[in-house]
């Protein structure tokens, strides 16, 4: 938990920076707070207190928007920039990769107890949907890593997580809000990459060489 007066940012680990570079909103897990930071000036223009041990962030196109994933919570921060007002979205527990359309309209969340995938409406801040479950996403091997890699294409219809205990990605169609199809790759997948023409996807995994 903290270890002092707010505001502090301890074990900052997460940032998102927005799309004209502008601004950044960096994640701390320890204080479980989000800093809104000029990048022009390096100074820090706002705080908000986050769910316990926040994880990935991720900021909307627009940049009136930061959605944080918290990996102890049973709920997603939604944070409004830049006033820093707080909206907590109940989900379930352990979530922690973030990714938002291109449009800004939706948020997707990977959660890796009872694995899945949550949509929350951005303009609702509420959960749109059923979690979609997957295949087994976990800690990548050491403490306090990061979680399996969640990564949405670039045209935003297709989102792929990387089931690592399992050895396969889940395929999911964020049109019909369905998984397409679960497929079996190297072994302990970690992390996914699109290529820009939204064509082919790039699996790294850890223990296959």
């Amino acid at each position: 938990g903290p270890s002092g007066p707010a505001p502090e940012g301890d074990r900052c680990r997460t940032v998102a920076v927005s799309a004209d570079g502008s601004r950044a909103v960096a994640v701390s897990q320890q204080s479980q707070s989000a800093a809104l930071i000029n990048t022009q000036t390096g100074s820090v223009i706002g705080w908000a207190t986050t769910g316990r041990r926040p994880g990935g962030v991720a900021i909307t196109p627009d940049g009136s928007k930061a959605v944080v994933a918290n990996r102890d919570g049973a709920d997603a921060t939604i944070i409004s920039l830049p006033s820093m007002a707080v909206t907590s979205v109940p989900i379930s527990t352990r979530g922690d990769e973030v990714e938002i359309s291109p449009d800004g309209q939706f948020a997707y969340i990977a959660v890796v107890t009872d694995d899945g995938v949550w949509r929350i409406n951005l303009n609702t801040n509420t959960v749109q949907g059923a979690k979609l479950a997957t295949g087994d996403m976990g800690g990548v091997g050491y403490v306090n890593s990061q979680f399996s890699g969640m990564t949405l294409s670039p045209d935003g219809k297709t989102l792929v997580t990387c089931n690592s205990f399992t050895n396969n990605i889940s395929i999911i169609d964020t049109t019909t809000w369905s998984v397409v199809k679960t497929l079996t790759v190297g072994t302990f997948p970690t992390r996914a990459a699109f290529s820009h023409d939204n064509s082919k996807v790039y699996i790294a995994n850890r223990d296959s060489d």
